[in-house]
């Protein structure tokens, strides 16, 4: 019978802990993440990345999103907020295992966060780590291996649970500035702490804390790796749009198209360093920024209140609201939007010609994103004989609003080309208020909300061989909303150079759970969990989670452990009620016109319109993981461990991916929709270029993905000297296979665009009296450049690996007063080429910032 079944009436998890040495066992009993049942030992069945304070401090870190996309777990699929042309401007995910930001559950303090009011990549929602003030964090614990058997649904990859202080007495403030050595993207960081009243003595305790963030931009333009489009000079490729300003004349096709004008042919004002393969090329990375501007302003408060010794009450406030701008190139015509008629004062040809143009007269885009993000909870705790209860309420709410400026109508564009009133030829004669009638703000609203209701209770039931035999139950039920919306135009499709996207539903979600710990052996232990999650919203939505693990400590200085897991990951609310969405797909390949025409503007590296949409009958994802591994401690200065794991995932959301629907014309031609063909078109035996692609949302892929993690600590006592620590994570990817469609083959990914097999991060520390000292070394390994984007002639088909030095010394000056200053990046290691990529690096594993200096001052009261 299987597992799952049998495991509706037991559950597990195994407790964690982090590498750092075994605790000494004491009568005292902790709460971990990865299990509701406290334990003496912070060692368990799996594996728990712990982040302290001190730790996030040594790093150098602005925000929370930088510190955990340092992770060696986070793999590809994932975008922080320098991903200025993702579709959650200004926000910070993970995605452990390379499973995607989907796949990872973000908790604080062991308790859910609404989703980002924008959904990553039009469906997968996610919770924005830059929500989550950094000076409020006591520490982090990352439960790397499938969780759901006690945390959800969702747990697929595994948890991150973000733990904020509590119980603080005292005051502290911090303030840091840092800027790179270019004079760019400065930073300011503000931050202070307080806290009141001792719960042992005053009965209550009330504190809160409150963090301040202001960046100021990058520009591509001003690296030299990413200053232009035009990456030759680096051995890359010309990637300079083909919409350019002056523009490029096209034959649109049809019974009245120009018979003199074949190909495309560049206005005549075009420069001619610009004029290539028959267009006006346009430079568009001397617009883009690379690091938007972004300020964040955020508060969290506790209070806690015991009514006895056996009871108290708790209630948690938080607040945050992040504001990003990010600037993109002036608008670039869609195919089909400028067509001059015959007799047009800007068409030199002898009948109707298509124009690609680029409205640089009016400015560059600029995308203004404000999130304000809120939550409440209100909890009691208490316990009675050798039981532990805790219940509480909570309300969850995030909401975005985007604002985009000088975006073009399309409509109104039509309009001045068709009476033509618009100057294409000269744009600057057009009067301002021509211009500005073409230009409109477009807007995108996001809210989605969480009301949850959880209750616990765990305790120790009877009395065996080896020890009790202890336990957790609980229950959970949350309602959660979304609704994402975009003006009237931008929803039909009517802003040039940019997609719209609609999606609005509900749910109710019901859970139980049950967990045991069951004593084997005085060495061996076992633990079983199972959790049963129903969805009001999805056909045969209620799914069951076991989970099973054993732990063997056979003597102090050797711990192994071994878990087994089933989950399932239910569809979004964007999966499920996404509207018709428009998005632009850039550098594909036409595979039928571009090996005849080697077009590289139109047909061999074009930008491509594809409209997608939700579906209402999709079934939850599933999965199955492994994790097997130990832990060597032979002395208190040593430690080493290393874990295995294995994910299966299957069933999972997607659409067929553009690149696919593009490689196999003969299976999937029905989704690519033509324009009718050209004369010249037809003369070649050639279709007309491709309008736009459709996708649907369909259980169509698979995932299985296996590794290994290591994580090594050396502790050195040198005397008067100080201490020296050695700590090295690495995370080194054995294979990562995919399935895009149930029929298609199984690939292996791993080493491909945005998969390296290897992540590294070593630190090296010096500590001495009121002296620290840390050198941190950061390596992304080498992967594939993206297939189709580097010439066969070109002898370097990887994006090569790239390690960067961090350096940090600080000095407490008195006892209260604590200064800092550091380096990130020391070496000024640019990021390495990726073809593939306008930006001419990978936004998603690399950074252009640069060397970068700060300093940090800190004051206890």
């Amino acid at each position: 019978m299987k597992l799952k079944h049998l495991a509706q009436a037991i559950a597990l998890i195994g407790a964690v802990g982090s590498l750092p040495a075994f605790a000494a066992e004491t009568v005292e009993k902790i709460e971990v993440t990865g299990t509701n049942i406290k334990r003496i030992s912070k060692e368990g069945p799996s594996p728990v990345q712990v982040i302290r304070r001190e730790d996030i401090q040594r790093t150098g870190v602005s925000s929370t999103g930088e510190l955990l996309r340092s992770l060696t777990a986070n793999s590809g699929l994932s975008l922080d907020d320098n991903a200025t042309n993702s579709f959650a401007k200004g926000t910070s995910g993970v995605s452990l295992r390379g499973l995607g930001q989907k796949a990872t559950l973000t908790l604080v303090n062991g308790r859910r966060m609404a989703s980002y009011g924008f959904a990553q990549n039009i469906t997968n929602s996610f919770v924005d780590l830059n929500s989550i003030p950094v000076g409020a964090i006591e520490r982090i614990d990352v439960l790397k291996g499938g969780a759901s058997a006690i945390y959800g649904s969702d747990a697929i990859a595994g948890v991150i649970n973000v733990v904020l202080r509590r119980d603080y007495q005292g005051a502290e403030v911090g303030a840091a500035y840092g800027s790179s050595e270019k004079g760019d993207g400065e930073e300011i960081t503000i931050n202070a702490t307080g806290g009141y009243g001792s719960l042992s003595e005053d009965r209550f305790n009330v504190m809160g804390t409150f963090d301040y963030f202001k960046r100021e931009p990058v520009f591509l333009r001003d690296r030299g790796l990413s200053s232009s489009s035009d990456a030759r000079a680096y051995g890359g490729g010309d990637k300079r749009s083909t919409s350019g300003n002056p523009g490029t004349y096209y034959n649109p096709g049809g019974a009245t198209a120009a018979t003199d004008l074949r190909g495309t042919a560049p206005m005549p004002t075009c420069p001619p360093d610009r004029m290539v393969s028959g267009y006006c090329r346009y430079d568009f990375n001397r617009d883009v920024v690379a690091i938007p501007e972004t300020e964040r302003a955020g508060f969290f408060g506790r209070a806690t209140f015991s009514v006895n010794e056996n009871l108290s009450l708790f209630g948690e406030a938080a607040y945050s609201r992040n504001d990003t701008l990010t600037i993109a190139a002036p608008s670039p015509n869609n195919t089909g939007d400028i067509i001059l008629r015959r007799g047009h004062p800007n068409n030199p040809y002898n009948g109707d010609v298509g124009l690609l143009y680029r409205f640089v007269e009016a400015g560059n885009r600029m995308n203004d994103i404000t999130t304000d993000a809120y939550r409440a909870l209100f909890g009691v705790k208490g316990n009675f004989a050798k039981f532990d209860y805790e219940a509480g309420v909570s309300y969850a709410r995030s909401e975005t609003e985007e604002l985009g400026y000088n975006y073009i109508n399309a409509m109104r564009v039509r309009e001045v080309t068709a009476n033509g009133s618009y100057n294409y030829l000269n744009p600057y004669s057009n009067p301002a208020s021509l211009i500005d009638s073409l230009k409109t703000v477009t807007s995108r609203n996001g809210l989605s909300t969480m009301k949850t209701f959880d209750a616990k209770i765990s305790g120790e039931l009877v009395e065996l061989p080896a020890g009790p035999l202890a336990m957790a139950a609980g229950v959970d039920y949350r309602r959660e909303t979304a609704n994402d919306s975009r003006d009237p135009l931008s929803a039909a499709g009517q802003i040039i150079g940019s997609g719209g996207s609609s999606a609005k539903g509900e749910r109710n979600v019901k859970a139980a759970f049950l967990e045991f710990n069951v004593p084997l052996h005085s060495t061996l232990e076992l633990q079983l969990a199972a959790r049963y999650d129903k969805y009001s919203n999805i056909a045969n939505g209620a799914e069951t989670s076991p989970k099973v693990a054993l732990r063997w400590q056979p003597d102090k200085t050797m711990l192994f452990r071994a878990s087994y897991a089933e989950g399932f990951r239910a569809p979004s609310l964007q999966e499920q009620y996404l509207g018709a969405t428009t998005s632009f797909n850039s550098g594909q390949r036409d595979p039928v016109r571009c090996p005849v025409t080697n077009d590289a503007g139109t047909d061999c590296a074009a930008q491509y319109k594809v409209i997608s949409g939700g579906n209402l009958n999709l079934k939850p994802e599933s999965s199955k993981s492994t994790n097997v591994g130990f832990v060597l401690e032979p002395t208190n200065n040593i430690s080493f461990g290393m874990e295995y794991y294995r994910i299966d995932y299957k069933d999972e959301i997607s659409s067929i991916p553009v690149v696919d629907i593009l490689a196999k014309p003969e299976t999937y031609g029905h989704l690519i929709h033509r324009l009718a063909p050209t004369p010249e078109d037809i003369a070649r035996g050639l279709p007309g270029r491709i309008d736009y692609i459709s996708r649907e949302y369909i259980n169509t892929a698979s995932t299985k993905t296996r590794g290994l993690d290591f994580d090594l600590t050396l502790r050195f006592d040198l005397g008067s000297a100080g201490r020296l620590t050695f700590k090295d994570s690495a995370t080194y990817v054995l294979s990562h296979k995919t399935r895009t469609t149930i029929t298609s083959q199984e690939t292996e990914d791993l080493g491909t665009h945005n998969l390296p097999r290897l992540h590294n991060s070593a630190e090296l520390s010096w500590d001495k009296g009121d002296l620290q000292s840390t050198v941190r070394i950061n390596t992304v390994g080498n992967f594939a450049q993206l297939k189709n984007s580097v010439p066969a002639s070109q002898p370097n088909q990887n994006i090569a690996s790239w390690t960067t030095v961090d350096a940090q010394v600080g000095y407490r000056v008195i006892k209260p007063l604590k200064l800092t200053f550091g380096i990130k990046n020391l070496f000024d290691r640019d990021p390495p080429l990726d073809y593939s990529d306008s930006s001419n690096y990978n936004i998603s594993q690399h950074n252009i910032r640069g060397r970068y200096y700060y300093g940090r001052i800190n004051y206890q009261f």
